[in-house]
């Protein structure tokens, strides 16, 4: 309709102005450029007389549309979006397809084991549809054995095997650095040795007194009983002293018992020959010299603990 009230109205001019001696010369200016909201306008105006006239340019249909998203598709349901035209403010809108993808997110977890299978459950955060995965069994995974302990699995405690045990021999086990020492059994050992001695020692004495209560040959053969059972008691006392070893704890014990060995060894070698009056007395010195230092060992001894 504007188009052709724009032909009317120049038609009407070129008529007006047929009668005007100037020969237009029409320059054009766009006033309005045409959009979706109203049609656009050219202005020509004569270069020579100023006269004009205005050309009119339909509507375009091309809107400017944005959209807005009211509701976002999930894997459930549809989404909805409103489109509208930033120049003329028309609106559209339409519906946005389901996600075919779901938004999974872990639910639960049910660890593996080294013999049993796990599952790891999920769940869809947009339809709380769920999904499984077999988490394999892990296996055993075994540390090696120590002194003290066998073949052990970390994850389950399972056992394989023995344990292997300390390397003996010293104070120390060279594999694992632990200390073998054990003080109780040091010390029964000590007494132990130390009893066999005094009881030798005792039989010493018993075999003096006959030897002294006798005469001749059966004399000569209690003297060798004597001065054999100082030499036993002189070994089981070197055991004692030696089970001592180099612990500060037994120092003591163990300088005691060295100095009866030495009297005992003294008064062996002495005795050498039983028929002597020489070994007859030296059995007596030294069971003289022995006896009154029993008492203070034997106190020590019994006191270790």
């Amino acid at each position: 309709m504007k188009k052709i009230v724009a032909m009317v109205t120049m038609l009407f001019l070129c008529t007006l102005l047929s009668g005007c001696a100037c020969k237009h010369t029409f320059e054009s200016v766009v006033v309005r450029n045409a959009s979706c909201a109203e049609c656009g306008i050219i202005r020509y105006t004569c270069t020579k007389c100023n006269a004009q006239y205005d050309d009119y340019v339909p509507q375009s249909g091309d809107h400017k549309y944005s959209a807005k998203e009211i509701l976002s598709a999930t894997c459930s349901t549809q989404g909805f979006k409103i489109y509208k035209c930033s120049t003329c403010g028309k609106t559209y809108s339409e519906k946005t397809p389901t996600n075919a993808s779901h938004t999974y997110v872990v639910d639960s977890i049910k660890e593996a084991t080294c013999t049993t299978s796990g599952t790891k459950s999920y769940k869809c955060t947009g339809c709380n549809a769920k999904k499984t995965e077999t988490i394999p069994a892990t296996g055993h995974v075994f540390s090696d054995a120590t002194c003290t302990a066998p073949k052990t699995c970390k994850n389950c405690g399972k056992t394989e095997g023995n344990a292997l045990g300390h390397i003996t021999g010293g104070n120390t086990c060279p594999r694992c650095g632990a200390s073998l020492f054990n003080k109780q059994s040091v010390i029964n050992t000590i007494r132990a040795h130390y009893a066999n001695g005094v009881n030798e020692l005792s039989n010493s004495a018993n075999y003096y007194k006959k030897a002294w209560d006798t005469s001749g040959i059966t004399s000569d053969n209690y003297v060798r009983e004597a001065r054999d059972a100082m030499a036993r008691a002189s070994t089981h006392f070197q055991n004692a002293a030696n089970t001592c070893g180099n612990y500060p704890e037994f120092a003591s014990v163990k300088s005691e018992l060295w100095s009866i060995i030495q009297v005992a060894n003294d008064t062996v070698g002495k005795a050498g020959d039983p028929s002597s009056s020489q070994a007859f007395f030296a059995i007596n010195s030294g069971l003289n010299n022995i006896s009154p230092r029993l008492t203070n060992i034997t106190n020590m001894i019994n006191g270790l603990r």
